[in-house]
């Protein structure tokens, strides 16, 4: 074994006193430990900033707070998970990937990191690499439903519907309220010519929350695309009665009310559209809706 250099921290002439290199040794590594234990204690209290000024609102700032954890404690997996969520809100996925990888790099049990490091990947349409991550979630906790909801979102989007099916199975074994995921299901089983396991699904997400406006729209949807205009009609409306701003429900029941003859109610349901989005492209094609059924 090649000998160690002598380093400053002993003297390099004369005899040393025996054990007093070694006491030194360690005397020099609990300095260490101690000056890396308080950068660690440093960056949590800079990633708790973050985490408060990220809750509101602020997150120009937390971001700062979160630089400044990960450079004192370049191993704080929150810190970099935290970083990754807001690169990845803004649309930043090349930076929430590798914020994520260094979460999940700095503790592989991390189950959240690599879930969230499967949605970026899925962002960035790397669904093999999305689909690993996932599974690598799922291999620290099987029990995490939202990640068997992710990636039955994945597989129903690459097509592979009977895998889809099988995760949003298990996520909703495992939380059966899951509503997010009901409408998943009833849409993929709509997609696949089972209509009424698919409207049953989405009746159920109705009953659970029936003060929600979404899972209205969501049955009134599944109504329409299975040429059930009456039920939809009705759901549509109902979605507005709970919010009058949802816009996709106004958008689908001006379409129903046009496509049965009433042109007049269908312009002022897009009328209304434009008064919660009067600018841009979506606002330009509903004007367009408007110009035709007035033509008509």
């Amino acid at each position: 074994m090649k000998e160690r250099k002598e380093t400053g921290h002993f003297p390099r002439r004369g005899r040393r006193a025996r054990g007093t290199g070694s006491i030194a040794a360690w005397l020099c590594l609990a300095g260490l430990l101690a000056m890396a234990g308080a950068g660690c204690g440093r960056a949590e209290k800079h990633f708790e900033e973050g985490e408060k000024l990220a809750a509101a609102g602020r997150y120009d700032e937390a971001v700062l707070e979160y630089r400044e954890a990960v450079r004192l404690d370049p191993r704080h997996t929150r810190a970099h998970n935290a970083l990754g969520i807001i690169y990845g809100e803004r649309g930043l996925v090349d930076a929430a990937i590798a914020e994520f990888r260094h979460a999940v790099l700095s503790d592989s049990t991390y189950a959240m990191g690599h879930y969230n490091l499967g949605n970026a990947l899925k962002a960035a349409r790397r669904f093999d690499d999305a689909r690993v991550s996932y599974e690598r979630a799922l291999r620290v906790d099987p029990r995490l439903a939202l990640v068997h909801y992710s990636l039955g979102n994945l597989y129903f989007e690459i097509g592979d519907h009977p895998q889809a099916l099988r995760h949003y199975e298990e996520a909703l074994r495992i939380e059966p309220e899951f509503i997010a995921c009901l409408h998943a299901i009833g849409d993929l089983y709509l997609v696949t010519g089972m209509t009424d396991r698919g409207l049953d699904a989405h009746r159920r997400a109705v009953g659970l929350r029936p003060d929600l406006a979404d899972p209205h729209t969501r049955l009134g949807t599944a109504f329409m695309v299975s040429d059930m205009p009456e039920s939809a009609i009705h759901y549509f409306r109902r979605a507005i009665q709970i919010t009058p701003e949802m816009v996709e429900a106004r958008v689908n029941l001006g379409v129903l009310l046009a496509a049965r003859g009433d042109r007049d109610a269908a312009v002022e349901e897009w009328r209304k559209v434009l008064e919660i989005i009067p600018e841009g492209a979506f606002a330009d094609s509903i004007r367009k809706n408007i110009q035709r059924a007035e033509l008509e």
